[in-house]
């Protein structure tokens, strides 16, 4: 909604550029638009929040289901996890997605790595070599992609330069973020599972 001041008798709406304009000099269509905008998005806004709690009391009663389901067996509940009733016609999906980040461990486990591919010469093996260049490159952001780097983890070398790259690689990581996916799903009456979404990850 524009920001109404008066001065005197006079209703101004502030513009774009900070000019106080007269009401009555606004075109019509334009004191319109700001009314509907403002009127739907106080809607919006709302019913967000409204979602927002909804996605915050579902949150709860998952974990602590999980949280209880795990206590039984004497563990802790971590990880994904994918519950279903009793029928098994309705599901719940819970994926954990960690955001991680490298300390500077990473490029001395980049510098062994290279060392060695030139000690290997040309015995390396070309697709463990475009792994690597892939697992080391940055997007556009200049993020690095963690998964890449992880199935170089993944491979069995003995190689004592390779084996000290991954060790630094392990730790240099660390998880910056994690995130709580949700995927709700029903079965249609196919038998084929069908998501309802509603998209709580942007929540």
């Amino acid at each position: 909604m524009a920001e109404v001041i008066k001065k005197g008798k006079t209703v101004y709406w502030k513009d774009t550029e900070g000019a106080l304009v007269p009401v009555q000099y606004i075109p019509k269509d334009e004191r319109d638009a700001d009314r509907m905008v403002s009127k739907i998005m106080g809607k919006v806004i709302s019913f967000r929040e409204k979602m927002k709690k909804f996605k915050d009391k579902l949150e709860a009663e998952i974990s602590k289901y999980l949280t209880e389901t795990a206590k039984k067996y004497g563990e802790e509940w971590e990880g994904n996890a994918t519950i279903y009733d009793f029928g098994k016609n309705r599901q719940i999906e819970i994926k954990v997605s960690k955001h991680f980040v490298f300390n500077e461990k990473l490029q001395l486990a980049k510098q062994k790595i290279d060392k060695c591919i030139m000690d290997w010469s040309e015995n390396s093996n070309k697709k463990l070599i475009a792994l690597v260049n892939k697992a080391f490159k940055v997007d556009k952001k200049g993020n690095l992609d963690a998964k890449r780097i992880l199935e170089l983890k993944s491979l069995e070398i003995k190689d004592k330069d390779w084996k000290d790259a991954m060790k630094l690689i392990g730790e240099s990581m660390t998880v910056d973020s994690t995130k709580l996916y949700y995927n709700f799903r029903i079965k249609d009456e196919n038998g084929q599972w069908k998501s309802i979404p509603l998209n709580f990850s942007s929540l």
